[in-house]
Parts: structure tokens; sequence; C-alpha cells
């Protein structure tokens, strides 16, 4: 049982994807639009070039972008290991040396607050955001501060699911192609091994972040 990263098929069971990729890429270009609107220049911050996920990840949101804004004009890309200290002095470089970004794409939970970290720091909050996976456990003071805007979903939520996947492939009942109800976990579809967690990602945004935990989850 995986999840976060895969592997071939064949050298696991099963793999739950933290977002559907379609959905996550519409989501970053959705906001990144909304923020700079359908002709702004854009940057993306992400963690390793050879990272399945942020491959997967950058190219939904860039297919997205083509038929839906191709007026966005990408810049460049900056890569921080995952980390939030090498992703900010990324995304800073990234700033001064394209002065017209509005916006940062930053599909990795260092990325997104390190480049909210150097959007603050330069002073460009409300000139510049950050939209991408930021972890509200490191990324809620700078959703707070209007530098960053985060596609996520419910962490808790998505441990449950492992939890009770686990539980059905530990007892043998769970499929590699149908469908997975538990009780606690809800419903999902199986294809192949694969299960896509988060069909639409909450937008957590300045508005709204005080209604939720760390994990992502509603509070109350």
């Amino acid at each position: 049982m995986l999840f976060r990263s895969d592997v071939i098929p064949a050298a696991r069971g099963w793999y739950v994807n933290d977002a559907a990729y379609p959905a996550f890429g519409k989501c970053l270009i959705d906001q990144a639009v909304k923020f700079g609107g359908p002709n702004a220049e854009v940057g993306i911050v992400s963690s390793n070039p050879d990272s399945p996920n942020q491959i997967a990840w950058i190219n939904s949101a860039m297919a997205y972008q083509k038929a839906n804004y191709p007026g966005l004009k990408i810049d460049g890309t900056v890569y921080g290991k995952g980390d939030e200290a090498l992703s900010f002095s990324g995304a800073e470089s990234l700033l001064q040396a394209h002065p017209g970004i509005k916006v940062l794409l930053t599909p990795d939970s260092g990325a997104a607050p390190g480049a909210a970290s150097a959007i603050t720091k330069l002073g460009m909050i409300g000139k510049v955001l950050s939209v991408g996976q930021g972890d509200l456990a490191s990324s809620r003071q700078y959703i707070k501060n209007g530098s960053e805007v985060s596609c996520m979903w419910d962490n808790a939520g998505l441990g449950k699911l492992l939890v009770y996947m686990a539980k059905a492939a530990a007892n043998k009942t769970l499929p590699k192609n149908g469908t997975f109800t538990s009780d606690p976990a809800g419903s999902w579809v199986i294809k192949n091994g694969w299960v896509d967690y988060a069909q639409n990602p909450t937008v957590f945004n300045k508005e709204n972040v005080g209604k939720f935990t760390d994990a992502g989850s509603p509070i109350g």
C-alpha cells in the first residue's frame, strides 16, 4: 500500500494518490488566473525535476493552461528539493530575474511556504502570489498574510482512507478494480490498484483558513 509517490504497478498492490492530477492542475491555474489575470507571467518552484508527482502535477497544470489560458507566460522553473529554505532562495532568484512575475506555482509542501516567505520578505504581498500545495501546518501564516493560496486536501481523511484500505487488503477483501466502501472512509473507485483521494482540492485562502485544522479538516 503506497501513497505520495508511486512505483511501477507490478511492484505494489495499491496506490492512493493525494489528488487527481487534472483537478489539481486546474486548481493551480484557476487560482493563478484569478489573482494575476489570463495573461500573467508565472514562475514555477518545484521540488525535483525527476519527482513523478511533481512531473504529473505540473504537466496537468500546463495542459489545462494551454487549453484554457494560452496567454499565461511561464518564465521559468527552479527546484528547492522539497526544502523550504532552498525553495525560498529559488523563488527569490526567480522573482529578481523576472520582475514581471505575478504568480509562483508551487506544487510542493516545501516550495509553497518557501516561495510565500520570499514574497513576504521582498515586500511583494498583493503583487505576487504563491499558489500551490501548502500544508496548513507550515503555510498558515502565509495564507493569512495574503502571500499564499493553497490547493490542498484533508490529510486526516486521507490517512483514514489508507488505514481502512490497508485493513481490507490484510483481510483480502480489497479489490484491484471496482469500488471500495467503508462507513468511516466512504466509497472509492479503484482502477488497477489506483485511487485518487481528492477529486476537487480545497482552496485554502485568508478568508477561510481559520475554519480548518492544520491537517486540512473542517473545524467543528
